[in-house]
């Protein structure tokens, strides 16, 4: 309204003299109308600021360490106790390292892949593969009824070799070794240990032929530590069950008599220990060769073990496994 005021003032000037009327209209524009102010800093519209670091979006975070400690510090992966498993972890540990080849299909596949490719293996996972286990074979299935009870490790690696095992050379030499005279002539009551002192090669060749043993270049020996006393009973009405804990002499490798040539050797690959006073309690542990290492298997953990520890423990094995040597060109 000011400017429309002064600018008809101008315009409708009559003196004629129109460069003072000029003069005077651009002071009165000046005083009446002020420059326009800059804008304030602190008005100014900012430019695009960067995302804060806080709020960027995240690269792919890697696993975390307790999640990977199995394959940082462990060549094979552990398996979890999922309820009395020690017997099942302790044979997959064998069969994983030694015969992982001979695996012909699922879900037993897939568990030792699972194992030698040192991939953490969860609690539900050995739940889901016992449970698809026991349903692909009848033999599996009264374990599902005795859940609560610890099973005999023998008698499930017999299953494993029967239904989910195959070699070309044939199936592993299974040969339970008794360690007592059942023959005792002092008292028919008592099963006498026998002398262990004389070395597993000949307690194995006194009692199998090695026309038996010989043609299969696996060879698997339970060593029946459990004896059975009726004397006990009598004299202190307690348990009659007891074990042997003497070592064994001559684990580390078995000779043969050769059938028409030179001796045969069976070198350990791995075994099986047990603590407990007979084969369905107690704990499970396995020890397996890898390479020119020997491993200690204790359900989930997994660890390096000296040699001479390893053959020490041997001595006291429950089940011991053994690969035929090569037999040497001249």
């Amino acid at each position: 309204m000011v400017l429309f005021s002064l600018c008809f003032h101008m315009i409708g000037c009559r003196c004629g003299k129109r460069s003072p009327c000029r003069k005077l209209f651009l002071k009165q524009l000046k005083e009446k109308v002020p420059p326009a102010a800059p804008t304030p800093v602190s008005q100014k519209v900012p430019s695009a600021a960067p995302t804060p670091v806080s709020q960027k979006v995240p690269s792919a975070a890697p696993t975390p360490v307790n999640q990977r400690v199995s394959c940082i510090t462990q060549p094979f992966a552990g398996l979890p106790n999922v309820g009395n498993t020690c017997y099942m972890n302790a044979v997959l540990q064998v069969v994983a390292a030694l015969y992982a080849d001979a695996v012909n299909k699922d879900p037993l596949r897939d568990l030792i892949n699972r194992i030698n490719k040192c991939e953490p293996l969860t609690a539900e996972y050995m739940r889901s593969f016992k449970k698809e286990l026991y349903n692909q074979s009848n033999k599996f299935n009264k374990l599902l009824l005795k859940s609560n009870e610890q099973e005999d490790c023998y008698e499930f690696f017999q299953n494993l070799t029967e239904d989910f095992l195959f070699f070309q050379s044939g199936l592993i030499a299974q040969v339970p070794l008794i360690l007592f005279d059942q023959k005792c002539q002092d008292d028919p009551g008592v099963m006498k240990p026998v002398d262990l002192n004389v070395g597993l090669s000949k307690l194995l060749c006194d009692e199998y032929s090695a026309k038996k043993i010989a043609q299969s270049d696996q060879l698997c020996i339970r060593l029946d530590r459990s004896g059975h006393d009726t004397n006990r009973i009598s004299e202190s009405n307690s348990n009659s069950n007891f074990r042997i804990n003497s070592a064994m002499q001559g684990t580390e490798c078995i000779t043969l008599n050769g059938l028409d040539g030179p001796n045969i050797t069976y070198n350990l690959s791995g075994f099986i220990g047990h603590g407990g006073t007979n084969p369905n309690s107690g704990h499970y542990i396995a020890y397996v060769k890898r390479g020119e290492k020997w491993y200690h298997a204790n359900d989930a953990q997994v660890s390096e073990a000296k040699n001479t520890a390893a053959i020490k423990a041997s001595q006291n094995a429950y089940m011991l496994f053994y690969t035929k040597e090569a037999a040497k060109t001249s």
